[in-house]
């Protein structure tokens, strides 16, 4: 079986991306609350065909 070198090269990468998330995160979201009000937005609800069975509308696409 044929694998190309850049795809084993990508899976290295993907291997390191969670933690390159977490530490941008740990140091972006504390600056990000300081800067402005970052308000929960409660829960979004089921969606999809729960939404549906219930008679709501579906959401609009952007």
């Amino acid at each position: 079986m044929y694998i190309p070198a850049w795809l084993r090269a990508v899976q290295a990468v993907r291997a390191a991306l969670p933690p390159v998330v977490t530490w941008i995160s740990r140091r972006e979201l504390p600056r990000l609350e300081r800067e402005s009000d970052l308000a929960a937005t409660g829960p979004l609800g089921a969606g999809g065909h729960a939404a549906r069975e219930r008679g709501a509308s579906p959401a609009p696409r952007a």
